[in-house]
């Protein structure tokens, strides 16, 4: 299952059907993010001018160098890509632009996942084993 089978048009996610929840397993979440994050938009069809026109709005009559923002820009799409390639339910995202130029940028992704029968539940060794993953070499990138 990808993340647009789970997203509706706002990028807000939807309950997951009966028959695609193992056994107790929740039927919805929900996250209240501060009104400075937003949602990305993980659609294919749209994301990529979804995240350009909000980056821009955002860097509007800030002190950010071109570069900086088009690199922002390339950053996020690399990032809303991977969420999605990865089955990601939400990402929210925060950027804010300082005073001298720079970004503070903060990034919360929802994943579901299966763990299998006999693997540890501990939080702790599933987040090593997500970074492990995405964080392996790439050969040719």
């Amino acid at each position: 299952m990808n993340s647009h089978e789970t997203q509706d048009g706002t990028a807000q996610p939807r309950l997951l059907p009966s028959d695609e929840r193992p056994s107790g397993a929740p039927a919805r979440y929900t996250l209240r993010y501060p009104s400075s994050w937003a949602h990305l938009d993980l659609d294919p069809n749209t994301r990529d001018v979804a995240i350009r026109r909000r980056i821009e709005e955002q860097a509007r009559g800030t002190q950010a160098k071109r570069e900086h923002v088009d690199s922002l820009i390339r950053q996020t799409r690399k990032s809303a890509r991977e969420a999605y390639a990865q089955g990601a339910l939400q990402v929210g995202c925060m950027i804010q632009f300082l005073d001298d130029g720079s970004t503070l940028h903060a990034t919360a992704m929802v994943l579901r996942t299966r763990i299998p029968e006999g693997e540890s539940t501990d939080l702790t060794y599933l987040m090593l084993a997500g970074v492990c993953r995405t964080a392996a070499p790439r050969w040719g990138e």
